[in-house]
C-alpha cells in the first residue's frame, strides 16, 4: 500500500508535491489532455509540485493483444470497422459485457499500475481515460489513500468505466455528461463542471503572413487543415486526393503518424499546395489562421476549433464516443458533420466557406478550463498558487 501520511497536512510541507497525471495513449486526445493539464500545474504553481504525464498502457496494456492504440488505428480506417467498434462499445459498456471487460482491464493492469504508483509515491493522481480509472477505482477499493481525480475528455457519450463513485472529484466538460455520470452513480457533490482540458497557451499566436510563409503558402488563398491524426489522416486518403485537385491550399496534420506522413509527402511532393505535417505542438497557429478545419469528432480538436471560432467539417466518429462528441458539436451552426459519407464533402465545404463572421454565436468554451481544474484540485491539495 502506498503510505501517504501526511496528506492531510499537505499545505504545510515544503516538499514540491508529486502529482501523476495517467492516461492510455489511444489516439492524441488523452495525451494532449494530460499535457494541458501539465502546462496548467507548471504555470499556476510552479516549483510546488512536480508533475508527470504518463501513459499507463506502456507498463501494462489492458488489450489482450498488448497493443490498443493499433487496434483503435485498425478499427477507424473503414465505415465498417467503425461500426464495428461502435458495436463492441455498445456491448462492453453494460451488463455482462461490461463486468468481463473489467476482468479483462484488472487482470492485465492491477499489480503493474499498484507497483508504479508504490514506487513513485503521488501526492495526487489524475486519470484521463476510462480504463485507468477502472484500475484506480480497484486499488482504493483495495486500500490505495492517494487522493485522485477523474477528467472526462468526452462531450456527451459517457462509457461506464469514466464514471467512479469513489473518485474524489469528477470534472466533467458538459452538462450532457453530468447528467450521464449521476444517473451511473456519482455524486453530483462530486462533480465539478464544465471544465475540459484546454492547452491555454492555444491563446498566444503568430500571425498568419509568418505561419504561412513557414511552408512557402499563399496567405490570400482559401486554406483548409485536416487533422485528427494519423488515424484520421488514413481514412481521410480520399479526401485529401480529391481537395488537393481543387483551389484550396491543404495542410495535413498526421499527428504521431510517421509513415502515413511520409507516403502523403511523395505522394504530393508535386503539389506545393499541399503541405504536411507531423505532430504539431503549436496547433493555435494553424487553426487560428484557416478558412475551414476538417477533422474527426475527436474531442480535444472540437474544442479547440470551437475556441477559435472557425468553420469545421466532422467527416466521421471512432467509436460511439465520439459520436456524441459530433452531436455536442452540432449546436454550434459552424460545424457539419458528414457520418463518414464523403460525397457530401464538398457541398459542405463550399457552404461553410459562404459562412457569414456576422450573427454567429460565440464561442461556448474559455482557454483557462486548464487553469480552473489545476486551481481547485490545488485549493483541496496543494499549497496556494502564485498566479
Amino acid at each position: 500500500m502506498i503510505d501517504t501520511s501526511g496528506l492531510q497536512s499537505m499545505n504545510n510541507v515544503e516538499k514540491p508535491s508529486k502529482i501523476l497525471l495517467v492516461y492510455g495513449d489511444v489516439g492524441s486526445g488523452h495525451a494532449s489532455a494530460a499535457g494541458a493539464l501539465k502546462e496548467a500545474f507548471q504555470d499556476v504553481y510552479g516549483s510546488q509540485v512536480n508533475v508527470a504525464a504518463v501513459d499507463l498502457y506502456t507498463i501494462a496494456d489492458p488489450a489482450p493483444w498488448g497493443d490498443s492504440d493499433a487496434s483503435a488505428a485498425a478499427f477507424s480506417q473503414t465505415a465498417f470497422l467503425r461500426k464495428l467498434n461502435y458495436f463492441y462499445n455498445i456491448v462492453t459498456d453494460g451488463g455482462l459485457g461490461h463486468y468481463v471487460l473489467k476482468q479483462i482491464i484488472l487482470r492485465r493492469t492491477l499489480q503493474p499500475y499498484r507497483a508504479f504508483f508504490e514506487a513513485n509515491q503521488p501526492d495526487l493522481i489524475v486519470s484521463l481515460h476510462p480504463y485507468t480509472t477502472i484500475t484506480l477505482s480497484k486499488l482504493r477499493e483495495q486500500g490505495l489513500n492517494v487522493p485522485y481525480a477523474v477528467v472526462l475528455t468526452d462531450l456527451a457519450s459517457v462509457l461506464r468505466g469514466w464514471a467512479d463513485p469513489k473518485a474524489d472529484l469528477t470534472f466533467s466538460p458538459t452538462k450532457e455528461v453530468t447528467a450521464a455520470l449521476e444517473n451511473l452513480g456519482v455524486s453530483r457533490k462530486k462533480i465539478v463542471a464544465p471544465l475540459f482540458p484546454i492547452r491555454s497557451s492555444l491563446q498566444h499566436m503568430l500571425s498568419k503572413e509568418r505561419v504561412f510563409a513557414r511552408h512557402g503558402l499563399d496567405p490570400q488563398r482559401t486554406t483548409l487543415v485536416i487533422t485528427g491524426g494519423g488515424v484520421a489522416t488514413r481514412a481521410l486518403r480520399g479526401a485529401i486526393a480529391l481537395l488537393a485537385s481543387k483551389r484550396y491550399q491543404l495542410i495535413v496534420m498526421c499527428g504521431k503518424d510517421k509513415e502515413i506522413a511520409e507516403e502523403l509527402r511523395r505522394d504530393y511532393q508535386a503539389n506545393p499546395s499541399v503541405v504536411v505535417l507531423e505532430y504539431v505542438r503549436d496547433v493555435q497557429n494553424y487553426f487560428a489562421h484557416a478558412d475551414v478545419i476538417v477533422t474527426k469528432a475527436g474531442a480535444t480538436s472540437l474544442l479547440e476549433i470551437e475556441l477559435f471560432e472557425k468553420p469545421a467539417i466532422i467527416t466521421h466518429e471512432a467509436g460511439s464516443q465520439e459520436e456524441g462528441n459530433a452531436t455536442y458539436a452540432l449546436k454550434n451552426p459552424r460545424f457539419r458533420y458528414l457520418a463518414g459519407d464523403m460525397d457530401k464533402l464538398l457541398p459542405n465545404l463550399e457552404g461553410l466557406l459562404a459562412l457569414p463572421n456576422e450573427g454567429l454565436p460565440p464561442s461556448r468554451r474559455k482557454f483557462d478550463e486548464s487553469l480552473e481544474i489545476v486551481k481547485h484540485l490545488g485549493s483541496l491539495y496543494i499549497n496556494k498558487p502564485r498566479v
